[in-house]
């Protein structure tokens, strides 16, 4: 994570206090995986007050293709995608694993053994 270019060490999953002085702030989180282009966002950080930023991984669902390696960050919370890889995956599995199911109940039947 950097904020205004600088690093900022020890940020962890989870939230993180980071004081800054008040103004408008240039936050780039770049994530861990194997393409690392980091997204960015602006944050304004009034005095006195603590300013929420959130940052989603990237994933594979529905999203555009710069947030398959980017991820999301903004002033609040991102919506998970709904669909996406993993629904297919598990469709995949589950349609796979009912083809093996009927060869080995029916296959005697069909001539496989």
């Amino acid at each position: 994570m950097a904020i205004d270019g600088q690093s900022v060490p020890n940020v962890r999953w989870g939230s993180s206090y980071i004081p800054v002085v008040p103004g408008e702030h240039a936050v780039a989180v770049a994530p861990q995986q194997v393409v690392r282009r980091p997204v960015q966002a602006v944050v304004p950080v009034v005095a006195g007050q603590v300013t929420q930023v959130y940052y989603r991984a990237p994933t594979f669902g529905r999203a555009p293709v710069s947030r398959l390696t980017t991820g999301v960050i903004g002033p609040v919370p991102p919506q998970p995608d709904s669909t996406g890889l993993g629904w297919f995956i598990g469709a995949a599995i589950a349609g796979f694993a009912t083809v093996l199911m009927a060869v080995i109940v029916f296959g005697s039947q069909l001539g496989f053994w």
